[in-house]
């Protein structure tokens, strides 16, 4: 794997973790993460590829803040993340429309002309 930092690896995401949360957020009938869990998650017509793009934007929250994003307190975690473009970035993946928010690959695009 050897080069510089990054180089030749890969990062992926598979488990939230859910049954460390749940004394925290409650009981749920949905499927999933309730913490990462985009709101039109409780309707199986509404599901979309944009509830990964809300998610996406809920753990990128949790990496700036190295807070767990719980529902009732995540506009102030947003509020408080000073670095603009994650902030923006964060933003756009978890607004309340699904229609509104980025898609992945736009949010790849960002990601990519923050870091480059």
């Amino acid at each position: 794997m050897g080069g510089g930092y990054g180089s030749g690896w890969r990062a992926k995401l598979s488990d939230y973790g859910s049954a460390n949360l749940q004394p925290l957020i409650g009981n749920t009938s949905n499927p999933g993460n309730p913490v990462y869990s985009a709101p039109e998650a409780a309707n199986p017509i509404d599901h979309s590829p944009a509830m990964d793009a809300y998610s996406y934007g809920v753990l990128l929250l949790e990496m700036v803040t190295r807070r767990i994003p719980l529902p009732h307190e995540r506009i102030g975690l947003i509020d408080n993340v000073r670095k603009v473009p994650f902030k923006s970035l964060i933003q756009h993946c978890v607004v309340t429309d699904p229609a509104k928010r980025l898609k992945m690959s736009e949010i790849i695009i960002e990601l990519n002309d923050m870091l480059y």
